[in-house]
């Protein structure tokens, strides 16, 4: 996987080292890209987990437990005149 901080350094690659500023602030630049690196990867974890979750509940016609919700229409008769 190509590193998006490596077009950074590309572009600043004859910068590094002549500078401390520019040193810290590059610094500071990978650690905030690499944290957005990986907040993108745990929402695509995330992503793909809710896809399984919608194309599971699509797939069945009654959630699971919820038979005992069906009524005969004598039962439905029966408490409706009480």
């Amino acid at each position: 996987m190509y590193h998006p901080f490596v077009c950074v350094t590309d572009l600043y690659v004859d910068r590094i080292g002549q500078s401390p500023a520019i040193d810290v602030l590059l610094s500071q630049l990978k650690k905030t890209i690499d944290a957005e690196v990986n907040y993108m990867k745990l929402l695509l974890q995330v992503m793909g987990t809710v896809d399984t979750l919608l194309s599971v509940s699509q797939t069945t016609d009654t959630p699971t437990g919820a038979s005992h919700l069906a009524m005969e229409p004598s039962v439905l008769a029966v408490t409706a005149s009480t």
